[in-house]
């Protein structure tokens, strides 16, 4: 999955959001 260029070139926030996702999925796992 390649990044995909932005209008202010950027990553896209959807990035962002899935990463923050799966920190808070192995966080709740480990705890």
């Amino acid at each position: 999955m390649e990044p995909v260029p932005h209008s202010d070139g950027g990553y896209p926030i959807f990035l962002w959001i899935t990463g923050l996702e799966i920190l808070f999925i192995v966080a709740g796992k480990l705890g």
